[in-house]
């Protein structure tokens, strides 16, 4: 028969703690048994993908995307589970962490744009 090396994958941490759920993010896992091919490694967040930009062995960088509105709404004010398998082999002890959300309300426009000072 043949022999097959499965290196194990463990997850770490990530940085930053708290993403805000509403924009993009890049977000740095640290960890072990990852691949240094970024295609090999897959990363959700939420539920989301999150693609992975940048791999080491112990390192990696993935672009977290908003979900779509209706999901976004479920994940307000909520932790948001990170998820890694690389070469579809699920991470151990500590696979799953938790990124807090910062979903603070940002302001787009403001209408009107001229006015006079009142008191």
């Amino acid at each position: 028969g043949e022999l097959a090396f499965v290196a194990a994958v463990h997850v770490q941490g990530a940085s930053p703690a708290t993403i805000n759920a509403n924009s993009p993010s890049e977000i740095q896992l640290t960890g072990s048994g990852f691949s240094p091919l970024p295609d090999r490694n897959n990363v959700t967040v939420g539920g989301q993908p999150c693609h992975v930009l940048n791999a080491t062995c112990s390192v990696l960088f993935c672009l977290y995307t908003p979900a779509a509105s209706s999901r976004r709404r479920q994940l307000l004010n909520s932790d948001l589970a990170v998820e890694v398998s690389v070469n579809s082999q699920p991470a151990i002890n500590g696979g799953s962490i938790l990124v807090g959300t910062d979903n603070a309300p940002t302001v787009d426009s403001v209408t009107p744009t001229k006015g006079t000072a009142g008191g």
